[in-house]
C-alpha cells in the first residue's frame, strides 16, 4: 500500500480525523493516487479525481489548481496487512485504524512530472482546465449536492467553501436548501417498507433492496450518478429483475454518501419496475 505527503523522514503514520469524521490511516493500492493526496489542496473544490474501467481520471476543475503540484513529495510504502477498504468508501482508498510503521520512502521531486509519466505509460488520463470528461459538468454543479452532504455529515464551513470557490453556484445551493428533497426506496414486494433507508437515486437503491443485483462474476457494477444519468463502468446488465420503487419525503439524517435515515415518511408514489427496462430508458 501506498501513502503520500508533503512531509518526509517518517517512520511510522498515525491515525487522524479526516472525511470520514473517525481515525484512520489512509493508504491506496495505486502511488499516483498517494501522490495526489501528497499535496495541500482544496480537494474536490480544485480537481475530480475518479477511477473508470481502472484507470485513474485526474480534473483539473479550475484555472491553476494544478500548480500546486509542480513540488516536492514523498511516497511512503506502507504493509497492506490492516488496511481494508470500508462500506460506501471510494475504491481507491483504504484504511487502518492503527499505527503503520513505515517501510520505505521515495523522495519525489516534482510531483506533477511524476503523474504525467504515468499518463505517458496509460496509468491515468490528466485533464487540465478547461477541458473535461463527458461525466463532470462544465461549471461543476455537481459539487453542490456534494458539499450540502459533508456539511450534514458533519464538516462545518463546507458550504462555505464551496460558495467562496465557485459563488456562481450560489443560486444551485440555495435552492437544494430550501426545496424539500426527493428520496427513492426500493423493495421487491409491495406496500412493505421494514427498514426505512433510503437513497438519492434509484440505482443506490437497488442496491440497498438486494445487493446482490450488482454482484456478478465480473465483480461489482460501479456506477457514477451525474444530473440524474447513470455511468457505468463494468459489468454485464442483463438482469430481468423486478422492484417496486418507492418515491418518499420526510425528514432524514445523512448516514453515508447518498444514504439517509428517513423518518415521517410521506409516500409520493410507488410503481412496480423491471431493471433491464429502467436501464434501457
Amino acid at each position: 500500500m501506498y501513502h503520500g505527503s508533503s512531509k518526509g523522514n517518517l517512520t511510522v503514520l498515525r491515525p487522524h480525523k479526516s472525511t470520514h469524521m473517525n481515525n484512520y490511516v489512509y493508504a491506496t493500492p495505486n502511488p499516483a493516487i498517494a501522490l495526489i493526496f501528497s499535496v495541500e489542496n482544496n480537494g474536490d473544490l480544485d480537481f475530480d479525481l475518479s477511477i473508470v474501467n481502472g484507470k485513474i481520471i485526474f480534473t483539473e476543475r479550475r484555472e491553476g489548481a494544478f500548480d500546486k503540484y509542480n513540488s516536492s513529495g514523498y511516497l511512503y510504502t506502507l504493509d497492506p496487512t490492516n488496511f481494508k477498504k470500508l462500506d460506501n468508501m471510494w475504491e481507491g482508498e483504504v484504511v487502518s485504524t492503527t499505527e503503520e510503521r513505515v517501510l520505505s520512502c521515495e523522495p519525489v521531486q516534482n510531483i506533477m512530472e511524476r503523474l504525467e509519466e504515468y499518463a505517458q505509460k496509460g496509468n491515468m488520463i490528466i485533464y487540465r482546465y478547461p477541458n473535461k470528461p463527458d461525466f463532470i459538468p462544465s461549471d461543476n454543479h455537481d459539487l453542490v449536492d456534494k458539499y450540502i452532504g459533508f456539511e450534514e455529515m458533519g464538516h462545518k464551513g463546507a458550504i462555505d467553501g464551496l460558495l467562496f470557490a465557485y459563488p456562481e453556484l450560489s443560486k444551485k445551493v440555495f435552492d437544494r436548501l430550501e426545496n424539500p428533497e426527493i428520496f427513492y426506496y426500493v423493495h421487491r414486494k409491495t406496500n412493505e417498507m421494514s427498514n426505512i433507508v433510503v437513497y438519492d437515486n434509484i440505482l443506490d437503491a437497488i442496491q440497498g433492496a438486494d445487493k446482490s443485483i450488482f454482484e456478478r462474476e465480473d465483480g461489482w457494477i460501479k456506477y457514477n450518478v451525474i444530473d440524474s444519468k447513470f455511468y457505468f463502468e463494468k459489468g454485464n446488465f442483463n438482469f430481468d429483475e423486478d422492484f417496486y420503487i418507492y418515491v418518499v419525503k420526510g425528514k432524514c439524517d445523512r448516514i453515508s454518501a447518498h444514504s439517509f435515515n428517513l423518518s415521517e415518511v410521506q409516500i409520493v408514489s410507488s410503481n412496480k419496475i423491471n431493471f433491464n427496462e429502467y436501464l434501457s430508458n
